[in-house]
């Protein structure tokens, strides 16, 4: 999907953007939560690997899909990647898969709400 996204929809991808699975956004795959992905920096890569230059005109950006939850990619597009970040930390949530993770939203209430007043 995401390959073909940048030909379909004549745009382009960078870090920060957000997919959802579908229009309404579903399940990545039964019985998760994560309904869509965000680009991210990688985390467990270092630096030096996330661009690969062809040329002087070419470079490849190399980014992290991090899979989201529905209240998690609505808190992004409200309020910026930036109000995900810290709950990110938080929990530990990075590129490496977690399929049965949940909404780091959920487990911290009223940082949420706090987002949601703004």
């Amino acid at each position: 999907m995401l390959a073909r996204f940048p030909h379909e929809h004549k745009a382009w991808l960078w870090q920060w953007h957000t997919i959802p699975n579908g229009d309404p956004s579903e399940a990545l795959a039964p019985g998760l939560q994560l309904t869509g992905v965000m680009l991210m920096p990688p985390v467990h890569t270092p630096r030096a690997f996330r661009e690969l230059r062809i040329d002087a005109e070419k470079t490849i950006h190399f980014h992290a899909l991090v899979p989201l939850t529905t209240d998690e990619m609505q808190l992004k597009l409200e309020h910026g990647a930036e109000a995900l970040l810290p709950g990110f930390d938080k929990h530990g949530i990075t590129e490496l898969l977690a399929a049965d993770r949940s909404s780091s939203l959920r487990r911290s209430a009223a940082w949420f709400n706090f987002w949601r007043k703004g």
